[in-house]
């Protein structure tokens, strides 16, 4: 589970062309589209900084690997690597 959830954080949920979290997104995660009004067709690509620091509080509670194995990391990656 720790697994899945590492990985929506850092290849699903995050948002690279935002540099960040979308406030919203589809089941798919992608950005939703505005349906209707004077902006309809257009993506809701915005990032917000609540979205980013729920994120970095689930990313921050990711154990760290205890391994005596030095090639993996003793930190967890940036966000997009």
């Amino acid at each position: 589970m720790v697994t899945a959830m590492e990985q929506v954080a850092t290849k699903k949920a995050f948002y690279a062309a935002g540099h960040g979290y979308l406030d919203e997104e589809t089941a798919d995660w992608k950005p939703l589209v505005l349906q209707s009004g004077d902006n309809a067709s257009e993506a809701e690509d915005w990032v917000t900084t609540e979205a980013m620091g729920i994120a970095i509080e689930a990313l921050q509670l990711l154990p760290v690997p205890a391994t005596d194995d030095s090639s993996i990391p003793t930190v967890l990656l940036t966000v997009g690597e």
